[in-house]
């Protein structure tokens, strides 16, 4: 998958736990469980205005899990300027938790 995601003006108000702004529904095909996966902008504990933040890619309902930025860990998602979000997603292959996750998200 492979987005562009803008945000307008100088600031955002980010919600105390974060915010959803991306969302991707998956299976392996139609008669398996739905599993969601979403882009977050992490919250730090209090609702306020920022300009820049960290990101996370989650997964929920049979998954379960956060991946948090972990190559460069400053706050690269900017209020103002486009950025570029791409998912890489594998499937497990049935009966293996061997499924494989990249994202990356450059201005």
């Amino acid at each position: 998958m492979s987005r562009w995601i803008l945000i307008l003006g100088s600031d955002y108000e980010n919600q105390l736990v974060g915010t959803k702004i991306a969302y991707l529904g998956f299976a392996r095909d139609a008669s398996t469980a739905l599993n969601d996966g979403y882009l977050w902008i992490s919250g730090d504990g209090v609702q306020s205005i920022r300009s820049s933040f960290n990101l996370e890619f989650r997964q929920q309902n049979n998954v379960g899990r956060n991946l948090p930025q972990n190559v460069d860990v400053s706050k690269i998602f900017t209020v103002g300027p486009w950025h570029h979000f791409e998912l890489a997603l594998e499937l497990n292959t049935l009966g293996s938790a061997n499924g494989k996750v990249k994202w990356s998200i450059t201005a």
